[in-house]
C-alpha cells in the first residue's frame, strides 16, 4: 500500500519556499502532493500480505523509557519532497533517536536505533492534549517525514492540540536501514518493464526476490529476520515509554493500521485513543489480500472513468476506457519520452497505468490525471511531455523514488514486511488462482494488476501477528473506512473493526485513500474521538468539493499559516489561467509566466485585493 502522504500531504511543500518567502522574485517549483501511503503500497502490491490470527509473541512488561534528547533535525535523515525543508525549518521540528532491543525477547542483547521526529503543538497550554504518534503507511513510509511535514499535512484542529511524533520503522530511513541492493541495481530492477509472457514475468520476479533475500542476509541477517510488524509494535511500545506516556495516542494510516491493530492486541491496557484510517484486512491469506486490493483498485478506476464521462467535456475523450486501453497498448510498443529528474525519461505502459492507479488515491488528483491522459493521447508534443511527466511522477511514488531521482530501500522493505506478516508463501497453483480471479474483474487495469506479484517464497514469512483479541481496548479504537478507497477497500475497514472486538467504525462515503486529515466531517469526529473516545461515529457524506484540485491547494496553502481565505484567493487566481499540469504535476517545472502569476496572486491576496 502506498503511504498515504503520496497524493495529498505535501502538495504545498514545494510552494512553501515561495509562500513563506512572501513573494520572492526567483524561480520556483510547484509539485503535486506525494502523500501519503501513501500511501507505499502497491497498487502494484498485487498479492501482498496482512495480519493474521496466530501469534507467537506476547505482551512485554512495561519498562522505564529512555530519556529522548530532542535536537534540530538533520535534513538528510528526512525523506522530504521538493520544498519540504522550508516547512521543517519553520515548523520547529525536532528529531531524536531511541535504542531498542533487536528482539524484545532478548532485552539485553543487540539493539537497533529508531529515528523519531516531533512537530510541537502550536496551541496554547490550555489547548494542548499531549502527544499523538503517527504512521503514514507503506510498509516503507517514513513516519519521521510524515510528522515533520505536519504543518501542511495535518489540519490545525490536530496540530494545535498535539505534539505530532513520527518514527521510521526498523530497517528504513533513519532507523538502521537495511541495504539489500545497491542504488544502481535497485534502479535497474524498478525501471525494468515486466515481460509480456507470464512465465517469464514470474521467473523474473522470483529471481529478483532471491537477489533481495541474499543481499539482505549479506547486509544484516539478524535484522532481516526481525522486520515484521510483530517487532515494530514492540518498538512502538518502547517509544511510548520513552515519551513518558502511560497510554499511547496513535493515528495509523493504511499499513499503519496494521501496526496499531497489532499493538492494541498485544498491549490493550496501554491504548489511549487509536484512530486507524484506511484499514488493512484482518484476513491472513495472500490470496484474499491480493484479490481484495485489486478489486478496490478496479472499482475506483471504473468510477474514475465514469466521472470523466459524466463531465461536459471529458479531457480523455468521448470513450475514456477505450482511449486508456489504446494508449496503454501504444505505450508498450512506443513509450513517450519527457525531461525528468535524471535526464530523458520514458512513460511506458507499466508506468502509465501505475500513474493512473496512483491518482486514484486522492480525488483532487483526478482532473489533473484526466488532463494528463488526454495530453499523452494528443498531438501536441509539449503537452504530451507534460502529461507524461505528470503520470510518470505519480508512478515514481509507487516505487519509492526520491526527489533526487534515486530509489530508497522502501522498495525492498515493503516486500520484507508484508511477507513477514503473512501466514506463509503461496504455491504456484495459488498464485495462478489469484491472477485468474483478478483478471476476471475485467479490463486493462485488471490485466495489469494480475501480472505476477509477491509469493513470499524467498523472504521470511509466517509471523502473522494477531489482531483478534483486542476486545478490551475496542472502546478506545476508531476505524475509518472510505467507500471508494482503492488501496484498502471499505470491506476491510468493516472486517478490522469486527476483528478488534467491535471497535467504532466511521464511514466516509466518498473516494480516495484515507480521509482523516483532509475531509472536514471526518477530521471533526477524529478530533472528538481523540479527546473523548465515547464520541459516537457518524457516517460522513461525500465532500462535494473533494475533487477540486484548486480547493485542495487552497487548504494546504492556508495550513502554512496564512489567514483563512488567502489560500482560496491564490488558488482561484490560478484557476483556468494556467495549465493544470504545470501547477499540479509531481515533478512539474512551472514556466516563468506561471511563477509570475503565482507571485502576483500572493501579493494581491495578501493585500486583500
Amino acid at each position: 500500500m502506498l503511504p498515504s502522504r503520496t497524493t495529498r500531504a505535501t502538495v504545498a511543500a514545494a510552494l512553501a519556499s515561495m509562500v513563506l518567502a512572501a513573494c520572492s522574485s526567483g524561480p520556483g517549483r510547484i509539485t503535486a502532493n506525494r502523500a501519503t501511503d501513501a500511501a507505499g503500497s502497491t497498487g502494484a502490491d498485487k498479492a501482498t500480505t496482512t495480519t493474521t490470527a496466530a501469534s507467537t509473541r506476547s505482551q512485554r512488561p512495561s519498562v522505564d523509557g529512555q530519556e529522548l534528547s530532542w535536537q534540530q533535525c538533520d535534513l538528510d535523515d528526512l525523506d522530504l519532497p521538493e520544498g519540504g525543508s522550508d516547512v521543517v525549518e519553520t515548523g520547529k521540528v525536532e528529531c531524536a533517536t531511541l535504542e531498542v532491543p533487536l528482539d524484545a525477547d532478548d532485552p539485553t542483547g543487540r539493539t537497533v536505533e529508531i529515528g523519531l521526529s516531533r512537530t510541537p503543538a502550536t496551541g496554547s497550554s490550555s489547548q494542548r492534549r499531549g502527544t499523538l504518534v503517527v504512521n503514514p503507511g507503506g510498509p516503507g513510509g517514513s513516519g519521521m517525514s510524515f510528522a515533520a511535514l505536519a504543518k501542511i499535512g495535518f489540519p490545525a484542529e490536530i496540530t494545535s492540540r498535539y505534539d505530532i511524533v513520527g518514527f521510521d520503522p526498523r530497517g528504513l530511513g533513519a532507523s538502521d536501514p537495511i541495504e539489500c541492493l545497491s542504488a544502481d541495481r535497485r534502479e535497474e530492477i524498478v525501471e525494468t518493464e515486466s515481460p509480456e509472457d507470464p512465465a517469464a514475468a514470474a521467473a523474473l520476479g522470483d529471481a529478483v526476490a532471491k537477489e533481495i533475500a541474499e543481499g539482505c542476509r549479506s547486509d544484516d541477517a539478524e535484522l532481516f529476520e526481525r522486520m515484521g510488524t510483530s517487532y515494530v509494535v514492540d518498538d512502538l511500545d518502547a517509544i511510548r515509554a520513552a515519551l513518558g506516556e502511560d497510554r499511547l495516542n496513535y493515528l495509523g494510516l493504511s499499513y499503519g493500521t496494521r501496526i496499531g491493530a497489532v499493538y492494541a492486541d498485544r498491549y490493550p491496557d496501554r491504548v489511549g485513543a487509536f484512530v486507524l484510517d484506511g484499514a488493512v484486512s484482518p484476513d491472513p491469506s495472500l490470496q484474499t489480500m491480493g484479490v481484495g486490493q485489486a478489486t478496490g483498485i478496479v472499482r475506483a478506476y471504473q468510477a474514475f472513468l465514469a466521472s470523466c464521462s459524466a463531465m461536459p467535456s471529458c479531457p480523455i475523450g468521448d470513450g475514456p476506457a477505450q482511449t486508456v486501453d489504446a494508449l496503454a497498448a501504444r505505450l508498450e510498443a512506443d513509450p513517450v519520452t519527457y525531461p525528468g529528474t535524471s535526464g530523458s525519461e520514458r512513460l511506458d505502459r507499466d508506468r502509465f497505468l501505475t500513474g493512473i492507479l496512483t491518482s486514484l488515491y486522492d480525488v483532487s488528483a483526478s482532473v489533473p490525471a484526466m488532463e494528463a491522459i488526454g495530453a499523452v493521447a494528443g498531438s501536441d508534443p509539449e503537452r504530451r511531455a507534460l502529461g507524461a511527466s505528470f503520470l510518470g511522477g505519480l508512478a515514481d511514488q509507487q516505487s519509492g523514488r526520491e526527489a533526487d531521482g534515486t530509489y530508497g530501500n522502501s522498495f525492498e522493505v515493503q516486500g520484507i514486511v508484508n511477507c513477514a506478516d503473512s501466514t506463509g508463501p503461496m504455491s504456484d497453483a495459488e498464485s495462478a488462482a489469484v491472477d485468474a480471479s483478478i483478471k476476471a474483474l475485467g479490463g486493462t487495469m485488471a490485466e495489469f494488476l494480475a501480472e505476477p506479484g509477491s509469493n513470499c517464497r524467498d523472504l521470511p514469512s509466517g509471523e502473522s501477528p494477531s489482531i483478534v483479541t483486542a476486545s478490551s481496548a475496542a472502546d478506545r479504537i476508531l476505524v475509518v473506512g472510505t467507500a471508494g478507497d482503492p488501496a484498502t477497500p471499505i470491506e476491510w475497514a468493516t472486517g478490522m473493526a469486527n476483528a478488534l472486538g467491535g471497535a467504532a467504525l466511521l464511514t466516509y462515503e466518498g473516494a480516495g485513500h484515507t480521509a482523516s486529515l483532509h475531509v472536514a466531517c471526518v477530521t471533526e469526529q477524529v478530533v472528538g474521538f481523540l479527546e473523548d473516545a465515547r464520541v459516537s461515529a457518524q457516517t460522513c457524506p461525500t465532500d462535494p468539493d473533494a475533487g477540486d484540485p484548486y480547493l485542495a491547494l487552497a487548504e494546504q496553502i492556508e495550513r502554512l499559516g496564512l489567514k483563512k481565505g488567502i489560500g482560496r484567493c491564490i488558488a482561484d487566481s490560478l484557476r483556468g489561467k494556467a495549465d493544470v499540469l504545470e501547477i499540479f504535476g509531481p515533478d512539474a517545472d512551472p514556466s516563468p509566466e506561471v511563477i509570475a502569476m503565482l507571485q502576483d496572486a500572493m501579493r494581491r491576496c495578501a493585500a486583500g485585493r
